[in-house]
């Protein structure tokens, strides 16, 4: 994002345009629609949305980029040439589009192209040009992760511009070099150590179900990560602005340094703070809560002139269809959730099925649609028992459960 003042109109309509469009694009639709795009079977619709995702997007421009370079690559070319095409091609097609007459048997330049591409994003090339020169940093980074993307479901997993993904869950206790920047990880953190010159590059850390994760940016500003959560930031900050992107739940408490602002981004909020510590819960889309500890802290919604300035002890629940409001909160409940507990009181069920969700991997099926209204008050403890809480459900709202393949049955 281009450096600027926080209020200049140019930059409020890249971050709209981001939140409207980029954001609502998965990682995996992303891959598709580059492999679709390389593999010349795209749509006009689908090559127009990809190509404002690489225009707009530093990430997605860095990877399309680094997928030309290497198909231009020498050794692309001799890897093409030994490729068995109908083969790759059948492998690739059941990916793009399944089932669809007619687009199994393109051209060999095509097959092998988007065969070249799958084996890209999934990091097997990288591991092909380890074995042929043994001296890649990329290759040897994807080495270290030693996990496709499928695997990395299940792990804290990081997203470089360039298409390398690190397992950070299995790379605990390692120093990973990243080229211009260091990871030093210890447990369920991670700090990052940049260089004091060079670009800014971007890349994202996900959280899966069932775990949360810490974070230490180039400036020393930490980022606790709750479950099924996400944060994207530069590996140094260079611009004027301090900015970063998170979705999910997330603690910050942010270095102080006057002469370049912070900046949180979700979809709902644009958050500005020059040092402080504040918790930011934006699970759903165009929804956001911002709870102040320390310091002071401006939200608006993106594109809106209006800012709500926050002291410690309040917090902001945003809305973009209906506005924002200010109130009081404990931080004990509100900041539970970074000790594995989350309180809850006349809470409806269905909320509390949304962390049962990112914490334990669950999915709510009710026998009764008025039980998603039901409401409850009590504990849930990530790394006690689950059956301590249903036991406590049934006996003070009589709720059978019963899980089966993932799926928690609510019967009344």
């Amino acid at each position: 994002m281009k450096s600027g003042s926080y209020n200049d109109a140019p930059r409020k309509q890249t971050i709209k345009f981001n939140h409207q469009h980029r954001m609502k694009l998965s990682q995996e639709h992303i891959r598709r629609l580059l492999m679709e795009k390389i593999a010349g079977t795209i749509s006009e619709e689908d090559d127009q949305m990809i190509e404002a995702e690489i225009e707009l997007d530093p990430a997605v421009k860095a990877s399309w980029e680094a997928i030309c370079r290497t198909m231009k690559s020498e050794e692309a070319e001799d890897f093409l040439n030994n490729l068995d095409a109908d083969r790759s091609w059948d492998s690739v097609a059941a990916k793009i589009q399944a089932g669809t007459p007619g687009r199994s048997r393109l051209y060999k330049r095509i097959a092998v192209a988007a065969a070249v591409l799958l084996l890209l994003v999934s990091g097997l090339w990288l591991s092909l040009r380890l074995r042929s020169s043994g001296s890649s940093p990329l290759a040897k980074q994807t080495q270290l992760s030693g996990k496709s993307t499928d695997s990395l479901q299940h792990a804290v997993g990081l997203y470089m511009a360039d298409g390398r993904q690190i397992n950070l869950t299995d790379s605990a206790g390692r120093v990973i070099d990243l080229g211009d920047a260091a990871l030093n990880t210890s447990g369920n953190s991670m700090q990052l150590q940049a260089a004091k010159t060079g670009k800014q590059e971007w890349t994202t850390v996900s959280v899966p179900a069932k775990l949360d994760y810490r974070i230490v940016l180039a400036d020393g500003s930490e980022v606790w990560l709750n479950s099924s959560s996400s944060l994207r930031f530069p590996l140094r900050f260079t611009d004027s602005l301090r900015e970063v992107f998170v979705e999910g739940e997330a603690f910050f408490r942010i270095s102080k340094n006057a002469s370049q602002p912070f900046v949180v981004h979700s979809k709902a909020a644009d958050i500005r703070v020059l040092g402080t510590a504040f918790n930011v819960h934006a699970y759903h889309a165009g929804k956001a809560t911002i709870s102040l500890v320390e310091g002071s802290v401006k939200t608006r919604i993106p594109g809106a002139e209006k800012e709500t300035m926050l002291k410690p002890g309040l917090e902001a629940v945003i809305d973009t269809a209906t506005g924002s409001s200010v109130r009081s909160f404990k931080s004990a409940n509100t900041l539970s959730w970074m000790k594995g507990i989350y309180y809850f009181h006349d809470i409806p069920l269905y909320e509390i099925g949304e962390v049962l969700e990112r914490w334990f991997g669950l999915t709510l099926v009710y026998s009764d649609a008025s039980l998603r209204n039901l409401p409850v008050t009590g504990a849930i403890e990530k790394d006690q028992p689950l059956a301590d809480f249903l036991s406590s459900l049934q006996t003070t709202a009589g709720i059978k459960t019963e899980i089966r393949q993932n799926q928690l049955y609510l019967i009344r």
